[in-house]
């Protein structure tokens, strides 16, 4: 989250170009790419991505490592995001958009997981009690599916989590 940013959005911003994203994804307009973004626009608003502005500040008032309960769904919830992202893999033309689709998918599980199990019970104090890695949709459809891919060995390098799920470590 602190790394520079290639192009910088203020908050307003941000909501205008997710706007107009979601007005190509209705038009049929370059499906893949826009759904894509749009789901990760969404994922890094959240507690999981790197846009803490959304949610470091005065209004939200989300600073430590927890989210209150009156703000867990909005912050933890990957409802919006899975949307997205299952948008973008049924228009996917290729093996390695639908490789990536599976390991974002994955992404979004796991936080699933990780909400469901730790973050959402009141003695939750960071550790975890039990098998992190999971067998989640997105690794298995990773696995049979695109492990021909190029992107399959880009997770392999990048995803400690898959490079486990794989028994590669």
């Amino acid at each position: 989250h602190a790394a520079k940013q290639s192009v910088k959005y203020s908050q307003l911003n941000f909501l205008i170009k997710i706007k107009e994203m979601k007005a190509k994804i209705a038009a049929g307009e370059d499906v893949y790419s826009n759904a894509l973004l749009v789901g990760n626009a969404f994922y890094n608003a959240s507690y999981f991505g790197n846009a803490r502005s959304f949610y470091y500040n005065e209004v939200i008032n989300e600073y430590g490592i927890g989210v209150s309960n009156e703000h867990a769904n909005m912050l933890y919830g990957m409802e919006n995001v899975q949307k997205y992202y299952n948008i973008a893999k049924k228009a996917a033309a290729n093996n390695e958009e639908k490789a990536k689709m599976a390991y974002m998918l994955a992404k979004t599980q796991r936080n699933d997981f990780y909400y469901n199990k730790y973050f959402s019970t009141a003695n939750y104090w960071g550790y975890p009690d039990g098998a992190v890695i999971q067998k989640w949709q997105g690794f298995v459809d990773l696995k049979t599916s695109y492990s021909d891919t190029k992107y399959y060995q880009d997770v392999i390098a990048e995803c400690g989590y898959f490079r486990k799920y794989l028994g590669l470590q």
